[in-house]
């Protein structure tokens, strides 16, 4: 049975497989592009891919685009009045995909290595395992998008380097330094951001034509679902052609109607507005290379070859400032838009016992700690595994518990980098109880990464003998008999967000808001043992003020990097005005600069 590889992605995505020792695309409907689309007809069938894009012209409210940037998320959307999670409406993307590969290969199509962006949550990852799951897939594997194109490159290649694999698609970005030696491709470290990608590029050529077009006649067009729809594809389009030409118009006729008169949008757009437009996205981009390199233990002359993947990189802009920043011409010799998608199939012929490329080492992207009380009767994030860490990981430690009668213990386990739970993302809780009287305290937690990047904890009271170990799953906003019901959804098939509801969706990152600031179960090991009368952590504003210290004494630092200390101002101000993305990334830069 062969084994398929798929590139799930936010506006397109592709399965391949090796043939004859060659990545081979599966073409559907003419191109082995597929949008990442799902569209309910007029006549109730559920429509996926190019059909579905087509439709969405004509149904906008009931199409969904742009899902992959829910996976991990607790939103749902409403098709054909049912609910559905994202990990649901990729089911039927990864479905689509599957029974195309299916009628090529003339043969059933089980297992699969599906690839995710390196910066994915473990939520997100949990969910795209689940979404194949469902699609009917074994994911064999799940692969970080950047390694699997290395994977694509490292093809033939007998030399040592390092390289430098820079990702940025539809809807993603991610960097990645790479070591190539031999019969191994390590990754060394990756950054990235899973909310910047060319799609936020689309929407920000669209939203100015469309205020072009409501000076001019009075109408926003951004009110007008199916004109709306239409501008986004036609601005989608004037950014491909602004990578060859200096100026694209955005020409749509009929675009709206007012008292009976047809109107039609013409605006014209040249490459340098444009990339003025874009450079501040950009910038963030090179910010993570940075950080990238830095987490690597190396700067741009260790680097031998920069890489490009995915369609966005043809933006000139983009490959301007990468040969500024890094001193490297980047190159492309494989398809930008497909590299992906080969890589994850030569890691599924490796996968089904092929011998076809360099043992793949990758790292997980987040770290992961439990939650803890400190010596001062705070909750803190305990970090067991370090973000960066070669895969598969084992880590564990010994916590303590209040006092040796403690009846239960409830732990919580958070990915994130930052000491304060709050400014983390929950990803899994515990509960042990009935543990009766023990002379011991000791709580032992250990932490099981496996290649995919998915995490099994395992709790054990050391004084009861209680214990107990899962892979994190969350709790699903849909029952399972609900999740069921999708083997009897006949594809042509689902449906989708509206374009409010993706704006709400971008706005924060992954900080869980609903963390609980007082008490704990248990205490990091040093920690001193819980009063009777202990009220248990301070709350979160008292979390934020050291972090804006610590930055402020990062600033005051002589030897600090100008670009460091202009992005820790930007973050700074950020939080003055109540950006809580900015707050995020300031966390993060503190991190690594301290």
């Amino acid at each position: 049975m062969t084994v398929i590889g798929i590139d799930l992605g936010t506006t397109h995505s592709e399965v391949c497989f090796l043939k004859d020792g060659e990545p081979t695309m599966i073409a559907i409907s003419g191109s082995a592009l597929v949008p990442s689309v799902v569209s309910q007809a007029a006549d109730g069938r559920l429509l996926v891919g190019r059909a579905a894009l087509n439709n969405e012209l004509a149904a906008p409210q009931d199409t969904v685009r742009w899902i992959k940037r829910l996976m991990g998320t607790d939103r749902t959307v409403a098709l054909g009045g049912k609910t559905w999670t994202p990990a649901m409406i990729s089911s039927l993307i990864l479905r689509h995909l599957k029974e195309a590969a299916e009628e090529q290969l003339h043969s059933p199509v089980g297992q699969a290595v599906v690839t995710v962006p390196a910066f994915f949550s473990e939520r997100a990852r949990e969910d795209t395992r689940e979404a194949a799951r469902l699609a009917g897939l074994e994911v064999l594997r799940l692969v970080n998008e950047p390694t699997a194109a290395a994977a694509a490159y490292a093809r033939g290649n007998r030399r040592d380097e390092r390289w430098l694999v820079y990702d940025l698609g539809g809807g993603t970005f991610d960097v990645s330094i790479v070591a190539c030696a031999g019969e191994v491709l390590e990754v060394l470290a990756s950054h990235g951001d899973v909310l910047l990608g060319g799609h936020d590029f689309d929407r920000e050529l669209a939203r100015r034509a469309s205020e072009d077009f409501l000076k001019r006649h009075g109408l926003d067009l951004a009110q007008q679902p199916r004109a709306w729809a239409r501008l986004l594809r036609a601005a989608e389009a004037a950014k491909i052609q602004l990578s060859s030409d200096a100026e694209a118009v955005i020409r749509e006729e009929h675009i709206a109607t007012i008292s009976g008169r047809d109107l039609h949008l013409e605006y014209a757009v040249r490459r340098t507005d444009f990339e003025a437009q874009i450079a501040p996205a950009i910038e963030r981009t090179l910010s993570s290379v940075r950080q990238a390199l830095a987490m690597a233990g190396c700067d741009s002359s260790a680097i031998s070859r920069v890489l490009l993947v995915g369609g966005v990189t043809r933006t000139p802009l983009v490959q301007r400032l990468l040969r500024e920043e890094l001193g490297i011409e980047p190159q492309a010799w494989i398809n930008p838009d497909t590299v992906v998608a080969q890589g994850a199939a030569i890691e599924a012929a490796a996968m089904a016992g092929e011998r076809v490329s360099a043992a793949l080492v990758d790292i997980t992207p987040h770290s992961i700690g439990v939650g803890a009380l400190d010596a001062f009767l705070r909750l803190r994030n305990h970090i067991l595994v370090r973000r960066n860490t070669p895969l598969p990981s084992t880590a564990s430690q010994v916590f303590y518990k209040h006092d040796a009668d403690q009846e239960a213990i409830d732990i919580d386990i958070f990915q994130g980098e930052s000491e304060i739970p709050e400014r983390n993302q929950r990803i899994g809780t515990f509960r042990l109880d009935q543990l009766g009287h023990s002379q011991s305290r000791e709580v032992h937690c250990r932490f099981d990464i496996d290649r995919s990047g998915l995490l099994q904890v395992s709790i054990s009271d050391l004084g009861s003998g209680k214990s107990e170990s899962r892979v994190i799953e969350r709790p699903r906003a849909v029952q399972r008999a609900d999740l069921a019901n999708l083997a009897t959804v006949r594809l042509d098939a689902p449906e989708e967000v509206g374009e409010d509801e993706h704006e709400d969706a971008w706005d924060g990152v992954a900080p869980d808001e609903s963390l609980p600031l007082a008490g704990a179960s248990i205490a990091q090991p040093g920690a001193a043992p819980a009063a009777e009368d202990s009220d248990g952590a301070g709350g979160a504003d008292s979390a934020i003020d050291p972090l804006i210290a610590q930055a402020g004494g990062l600033l005051a630092r002589s030897d600090l990097d100008p670009a460091d200390r202009e992005e820790l101002t930007i973050r700074l101000a950020g939080i003055t005005a109540g950006d809580a993305e900015a707050r995020a990334r300031l966390s993060d830069l503190v991190y690594f600069l301290s």
